[in-house]
């Protein structure tokens, strides 16, 4: 039996697939580190709820990859903005974050669908568009509903 060969990806596409990876392996080590610094309760489970969802989606990316766009390693690098934070004031910074990643990874999502990428960018972008959409719509509702700093 022979395998099908992947998929071969336009440099548009290795670009968004590498620019997608990169954003998502961001997600996952700020969420990593916002389990450990979180103040509140709340953000805490969606921080590390977010761990495993994102970690879902990279083997989702991975499946529109053909070899050439290399996963990013992850690092302990929290992000500029969450150093010496505590408290609120963590928590208020991490969601924000969160918030500003999401919506801007459904809008690039949302543009992606179209003929300057390929069928394996436009199927990853079909299957993950709702549950990045649903990100979006969650991480906006958990920063509105956190008490004031």
């Amino acid at each position: 039996v022979a395998l099908a060969a992947p998929p071969k990806l336009s440099s548009s596409d290795r670009e968004f697939l590498a620019d997608t990876l990169a954003t998502n392996q961001l997600e996952i080590d700020v969420s990593t580190y916002a389990v450990k610094q979180a103040h509140s309760d709340k953000v805490r489970a969606f921080a590390q709820a977010r761990v495993g969802v994102h970690k879902e989606l990279a083997a989702q990316f991975q499946k529109a990859n053909d070899g050439i766009v290399a996963t990013p390693q992850p690092t302990q690098q929290p992000g500029i903005n969450l150093l010496g934070r505590t408290g609120a004031d963590f928590d208020h910074a991490y969601m924000t974050m969160m918030a500003d990643y999401d919506h801007g990874l459904a809008t690039k999502f949302q543009a992606a669908d179209g003929p300057q990428h390929g069928d394996a960018i436009r199927d990853m972008v079909k299957t993950t568009l709702p549950e990045i959409r649903k990100h979006d719509a969650e991480s906006k509702a958990l920063e509105r509903s956190l008490p004031s700093k």
